[in-house]
């Protein structure tokens, strides 16, 4: 039956939406159709949801969760209809990414078939991704916290990934849906809800060589809770490889993944394959700081070759494969505007630059930033050019990772504590006009002020803009 603090519009609203859309091609139990109905009441807002534009008859988190069901559903089936629906929003005349093509479409679908994935396995994993979008909503938490105060485990994580880890250690049954799950499936989910373990944040080589440590201690058994295996580590991946394929989601095509182009989708599979022969193979015992730097030094490598400039300095290898990495360059265009936008940067600049990517070979900082490829991404959509973008951004990076730096070493940032930034991205209509940046940090978040048309422009200002 469906949870009784949603409506029967709101019911019929979604059941209308996916008939509209999705057909026969996404079938919902009535388990999976009432915990989604929770979304009705997310307070989530990611800022990085690029493309923005579009009418959204549902909540779009709600969306964005059903486009994710569906790529699921399409790479398990894995036929030629599944691969063009699949596709279907790479291929409308303004998509400017490089469309994923066929042998890379088998390549990920391998994962999902009947052969390599049960159908215990299957409905598990379908559980995890609703799971993971509806643990950001306020009934999501108040029913956590009822349970946690009646097991006297005070206050609930305030973070959505946090929540779903301390969920899979402490009680499933505060979400009706994980109840159904046969008990063995259920200790996939110490691995699927798996903290400080955020695939996205590796991809676009946000944060240092810390971004590895939790799935490093776990392969390495040094966590009792939990000890990773190659297995459980493949359905790891596979929960991160379904979100990625419904990252962004286009509200008048919401069938196929608009995000899982063929760059993003290679650049993944990279990702994985560098992951698995350091973690299983090549570096298995040896410290995890050895195998996290060794990892983010080749996946940035790999990033900056994958450019294909001709003459990258090798002092600049680090540079370039992070900024590719961080500002999501794929296309030929791309990376020349970022070879032009970089040269262009003072000899300070790209000094500094070179000095916070070997910082990150190091660890620093110790917790990945959030929404700093938002910033980038959403000061681009706003109308200005790259270079003028580029320039924006990179003020805002390099004035930013010196005081968080700064900031750590002295103390007044607790080093378990991620700084977000998505405060700016949020913003990014306003920073994009604006000629000059300077930013401050007010407790984990950082803050601008700035001038605009010579006039001093503060933070409080903009918010009421």
């Amino acid at each position: 039956m469906p949870i009784g603090h949603t409506s029967p519009l709101q019911e019929q609203t979604l059941q209308d939406y996916i008939e509209q859309h999705f057909g026969i091609t996404l079938e919902l139990s009535s388990q999976e159709f009432s915990q989604i109905l929770w979304l009705e009441k997310t307070e989530h807002r990611s800022p990085d949801n690029v493309p923005s534009a579009g009418y959204y008859p549902l909540e779009k988190e709600v969306i964005r969760l059903l486009n994710r069901l569906h790529n699921l559903a399409l790479l398990r089936e894995g036929s030629e209809a599944s691969y063009q629906y699949f596709t279907k929003p790479q291929r409308e005349d303004n998509y400017d990414r490089p469309v994923l093509d066929r042998q890379t479409f088998d390549v990920l679908s391998r994962w999902f078939n009947p052969r390599a994935l049960s159908e215990d396995r299957y409905a598990t994993l379908r559980a995890v991704t609703i799971i993971s979008a509806v643990a950001r909503t306020r009934f999501a938490h108040d029913r956590a916290q009822q349970v946690w105060d009646s097991k006297g485990l005070g206050s609930v994580p305030q973070d959505g990934m946090e929540l779903l880890w301390a969920t899979a250690n402490h009680d499933t049954t505060i979400y009706p849906l994980l109840d159904t799950l046969p008990a063995e499936q259920r200790a996939l989910l110490l691995a699927a809800f798996l903290p400080d373990s955020h695939f996205r944040h590796m991809l676009y080589a946000e944060g240092s060589r810390t971004m590895f440590y939790r799935l490093i201690d776990g392969l390495q058994q040094k966590q009792a809770n939990p000890a990773l295996s190659r297995d459980t580590f493949n359905f790891w991946f596979m929960v991160w490889l379904i979100d990625i394929s419904g990252f962004w989601v286009n509200p008048t095509i919401p069938e196929g993944s608009y995000y899982l182009n063929k760059a993003e989708a290679q650049n993944t599979i990279m990702q994985w394959h560098l992951l698995t022969n350091s973690l299983f193979n090549q570096l298995k015992w040896q410290p995890r700081a050895v195998i996290a730097r060794e990892l983010l030094k080749n996946y940035l490598t790999y990033r900056a070759r994958a450019l294909n400039l001709p003459n990258i300095p090798v002092n600049d290898l680090m540079v370039y494969g992070g900024l590719a990495s961080l500002l999501r360059i794929h296309t030929p265009d791309q990376a020349d505007q970022l070879h032009d936008a970089y040269n262009r940067l003072s000899t300070n600049q790209q000094k500094t630059l070179r000095e916070i990517y070997t910082d990150k070979l190091v660890g620093y900082p110790p917790k990945t930033p959030t929404y700093l490829p938002a910033v980038f991404v959403n000061l681009f959509e706003a109308g200005g050019s790259f270079q003028h973008s580029f320039e924006l951004f990179i003020d805002i990076y390099i004035q930013s990772m010196d005081l968080i730096k700064a900031k750590y070493k002295s103390g007044e940032l607790q080093s378990d504590k991620p700084v977000s930034f998505k405060a700016l991205a949020n913003t990014a209509e306003v920073i994009a006009e604006m000629h000059s940046v300077s930013v401050k940090l007010e407790g984990y978040d950082i803050l601008l002020q700035t001038e605009k048309n010579e006039d001093s422009i503060t933070i409080e200002q903009i918010s009421t803009l």
